[in-house]
């Protein structure tokens, strides 16, 4: 919560505790982040998740509530999340 990357993100989210199998490579506990946060997008980082096909699908069919910051949505308008790398097919090619 102290990490310099943390201060300088918009948001921040707790997905779980340091163990990566129970936070960072949980996939369903990242997706979830993106969609309580309206996140525009994902990006995997590097190895594990990144090297992830599934992970990419995953995101690619994350649907989220269209809410500008600091303002509201009646109309319920939703829309997707990009996946910040390569498709699930160039994953599935390496």
């Amino acid at each position: 919560a102290n990490s310099p990357h943390v201060a300088l993100a918009d948001e921040a989210v707790c997905i779980g505790p340091p163990a990566s199998g129970e936070s960072y490579l949980d996939i369903e506990k990242v997706c979830e982040a993106a969609e309580v946060t309206g996140a525009e997008g994902v990006h995997p980082g590097y190895g594990f998740l990144s090297e992830n096909s599934g992970f990419s699908e995953r995101v690619a069919g994350l649907s989220v509530n269209e809410v500008p910051h600091g303002g509201s949505n009646d109309d319920d308008e939703r829309r997707g999340v990009k996946f910040i790398g390569p498709s699930a097919g160039a994953i599935r090619a390496l």
